[in-house]
């Protein structure tokens, strides 16, 4: 399946990874706030959402996944471009 890259603009500074997964492909983003949150943003084969072409995100935290934030007790699917890019800017200011 060929899936649309996520448009991160505004965030490019704080992009510390962008490649594809190793074993399915598709899309994988990290990106570090100047808090020591994160978020891993991907859309691949078996990433949640990823029928219906929509990104997957997870909270972290010193670079590992973390369910304690605010933001999420979990990793969160099917999420447009814009809702991304929502939670990417709650993330960046917690």
């Amino acid at each position: 399946m060929e899936y649309t890259a996520l448009n991160y603009e505004g965030f490019e500074q704080y992009l510390i990874k962008e490649g594809s997964h190793p074993g399915y492909g598709g899309f994988v983003y990290e990106f570090k706030f100047d808090n020591n949150y994160g978020a891993s943003v991907v859309k691949f084969d078996c990433s949640f959402g990823n029928v219906d072409d929509l990104f997957e995100l997870a909270v972290l935290y010193n670079g590992q996944m973390t369910y304690k934030s605010d933001s999420t007790q979990n990793v969160i699917g099917w999420l447009t471009q814009d809702e991304v890019i929502g939670h990417l800017e709650y993330i960046r200011n917690l």
